[in-house]
């Protein structure tokens, strides 16, 4: 996957006391995610619909003809833990 607004990730790294972090990690956003390779027709879409009810999110995700867009919004620490487990935990016929 790309950064969220779909550009290359820089080797930037920004560092912050473990105050900044929290109130980080509980900000809300909204991320656009874009995901290729073989999404669909195996169960991608409930599989990302499943798993941001759990996380407590809140968005859509469709199929396009470049994959499957995801548009999410929550709590910065549930949108990267989505982010993570998109490619970690994929259904079993998804290649991401």
């Amino acid at each position: 996957m790309k950064s969220l607004d779909g550009s290359p990730q820089s080797g930037n790294i920004r560092r912050s006391n473990p105050e900044t972090q929290a109130q980080e990690m509980h900000a809300m956003i909204h991320a656009h995610i874009r995901v290729t390779g073989q999404v669909q027709g195996v169960g991608f879409r409930p599989f990302v619909f499943k798993l941001a009810n759990a996380l407590g999110l809140t968005g859509w995700v469709r199929n396009d003809s470049a994959g499957v867009e995801i548009a999410v919004e929550g709590p910065q620490a549930q949108v990267m833990c989505l982010i993570e487990r998109l490619q970690t935990e994929p259904p079993a016929l998804a290649r991401v």
